[in-house]
């Protein structure tokens, strides 16, 4: 069983206090998230996070196939497909597993799945906020990517500090704080070498004013962030209302170096 390691401490975000520290997941694949995960989520303002017991992914997993109907169809994420409109269904199945398998590792099953989809060019409304309790997309939105991921199609992503370039894979969503742009998120990335700097690139979601219709009109793309997610100011208030802390957030692009490597598909 091997060690979960490479912890990130969060450091003042735009001369805001201190919000959140958590730990880049690399645990193998037969063990749950560590506990030290559960309490650094639970020192940020509003985590109610009960600590996680190291227990085998294969006893984990019996145990989500009995627990409940919602379960099951996690299993068989196909059968979400119908319920969820508008997105790609080979995207939305990938972000169905990968929410399944953060589950089987030991983070909570929340109320909401957020799912960015980047092959999309930044003029569509590609990000989705699912309701899987009651099976049905409760925000659809324009989101911007990283002004060196590319221009209204997003090309290239990394994980580097100062690549200003957007990350992707499985987040996991953090607490809120008052920044420059107003109400934003903080975020931790669950995939080493794909987006566990997250925390320490300040990478977040928050509103812009860049990101409209305007812009599109004017430019044919939305404007373009340091790597953040960033919304309009119209929808971001009430999105990061909803989908902060604890909730995943799963960013794809048809990267193969990714989706051969991550641990979550």
């Amino acid at each position: 069983m091997t060690n979960i390691g490479a912890y990130l401490l969060i450091g003042i975000l735009l001369s805001q206090p201190l919000v959140a520290a958590v730990s880049s997941v690399q645990a193998s694949d037969d063990v749950k998230i560590s506990e030290s995960v559960t309490k650094s989520l639970s020192a940020t303002r509003s985590f109610k996070f009960k600590p996680f017991q190291l227990i085998p992914a294969a006893q984990a997993k019996e145990k989500t196939k009995s627990s409940s109907v919602k379960a099951q169809d996690l299993q068989n994420p196909v059968s979400k497909t119908s319920s969820f409109q508008g997105i790609n269904p080979k995207v939305l199945n990938l972000a169905l597993k990968a929410h399944r398998k953060a589950h089987t590792m030991g983070i909570p099953r929340k109320q909401f799945l957020t799912v960015i989809d980047y092959s999309l060019p930044s003029t569509s409304r590609r990000l989705w906020v699912l309701d899987m309790t009651r099976n049905k997309v409760v925000y659809n939105a324009h989101v911007a990517h990283g002004s060196a991921t590319g221009d209204n199609h997003a090309k290239h992503f990394s994980d580097a500090h100062g690549s200003h370039k957007s990350s992707l894979g499985l987040f996991l969503t953090g607490s809120t704080y008052q920044g420059k742009h107003g109400t934003s998120l903080t975020l931790h990335g669950l995939e080493k070498g794909f987006n566990g700097n997250a925390a320490s690139r300040a990478i977040v979601m928050h509103p812009a004013g860049y990101v409209n219709e305007g812009m599109i009109k004017s430019m044919g793309r939305i404007g373009r962030s340091w790597g953040c997610p960033a919304l309009s100011y119209s929808v971001a208030g009430p999105i990061i209302q909803t989908i902060k802390e604890g909730s995943l957030i799963f960013a794809y692009y048809p990267d193969n170096k990714w989706l051969n490597n991550s641990r979550f598909l």
